[in-house]
């Protein structure tokens, strides 16, 4: 029902161009739960306002294309992109707070997001579709909560007041982009166990994005791992955890405090994700960070290849790159 194709999205800098997304393809089914993972700088949260439209001004989409039922964006009038943005396609923003006007109450916010998309429904009808819609989220006491200021509320209150907004027209896909960030862990059960609701009871799909393996493999079931605008591996989320293929996945993997590393030193990945005027196009994106790197990663940009069941970018799982290196490995026998 959504689908990615082929998207770039890159910043002008200086006369420039300077992409932060680069070939970003997939597709998310009815009732799906797909994440997107992946650190700080990575394309996660660019690719989702390119989604939404809602780009900054020095920040546009050079390529690619973007579907709805089918229906393509760049087909949408600004009027019907308006439209479409917040009735079949909601944002939940990672900070309720810049989210939230502070000058006006949450319940009202709410009823203005059903309002927009209503123009002839009367203000009482609002009201109840928000009382309703507040409810759903957990949220208590909601007709002295619709009355209350953001900043009157607490991190997961304010958070829920997003997703109700975000929900109030029942839209086909949600995107949450780091829904759980700055909350403690109960919270952020709590607001991943209400996804996981509004997906079951609603059909809703849901774009979760996250810098957290442990969220993703908790209610996704399929994933996207992102690094340095590229797509380096993808596919179903129980196969990759236990057999992941990228050098990058393994590191963000390893990564991951358990029980059992309990008193030892966490793994960490060497360096930090380049600049977008740092990032060469004819080398892989993960060259520099990477234990395992070789000649030929500096010799090209290694495609998007199927490996069993999911999608890896690195030479060392391609069949080609094998072909070349075992013909390459005979011929030394040969010469020795």
């Amino acid at each position: 029902m959504f689908e990615v194709k082929d998207l770039e999205v890159c910043f002008r800098k200086k006369g420039s161009d300077h992409p932060a997304v680069t070939g970003l393809s997939y597709k998310v089914d009815h009732n799906e739960i797909l994440g997107i993972v992946g650190e700080s700088g990575c394309g996660k949260s660019i690719s989702s306002l390119a989604l939404m439209g809602l780009l900054p001004k020095n920040a546009r989409v050079t390529k690619g294309e973007m579907f709805v039922d089918g229906r393509r964006f760049t087909d949408f009038s600004p009027a019907n992109l308006a439209e479409l943005r917040g009735d079949q396609i909601s944002m939940i923003f990672q900070e309720p707070m810049t989210a939230l006007n502070p000058l006006i109450t949450v319940g009202r916010q709410i009823s203005e997001a059903y309002e927009i998309h209503h123009p002839h429904a009367p203000k009482e009808e609002a009201r109840e579709m928000t009382y309703e819609i507040m409810r759903k989220c957990g949220l208590p006491r909601v007709e002295q909560l619709y009355r209350e200021y953001p900043h009157q509320l607490s991190g997961g209150m304010r958070q829920r007041i997003v997703i109700a907004m975000a929900l109030i027209n029942k839209p086909e896909v949600i995107i949450a982009d780091e829904p759980t960030t700055a909350l403690d862990v109960t919270i952020q059960a709590q607001i991943l166990n209400l996804l996981k609701k509004l997906n079951s009871e609603e059909g809703t799909s849901v774009i979760l994005i996250s810098h957290d393996l442990g969220i993703i493999r908790e209610i996704c079931e399929n994933v996207i791992v992102m690094y340095a605008g590229h797509v380096v591996e993808s596919g179903n989320v129980d196969i990759i955890f236990s057999e992941p293929q990228h050098p990058y996945t393994k590191g963000l993997i390893a990564s991951i405090p358990t029980a059992a590393k309990k008193g030892q030193k966490l793994h960490t990945i060497p360096g930090t994700v380049p600049p977008l005027y740092k990032r060469s196009q004819t080398e892989c994106c993960f060259l520099d960070r990477c234990g395992c790197a070789s000649q030929c990663c500096r010799n090209g940009v290694p495609d998007l290849t199927s490996v069993g069941t999911h999608f890896v970018r690195c030479f060392k799982t391609d069949a080609r790159f094998r072909k070349q290196a075992e013909q390459q490995a005979k011929a030394a026998e040969t010469e020795a």
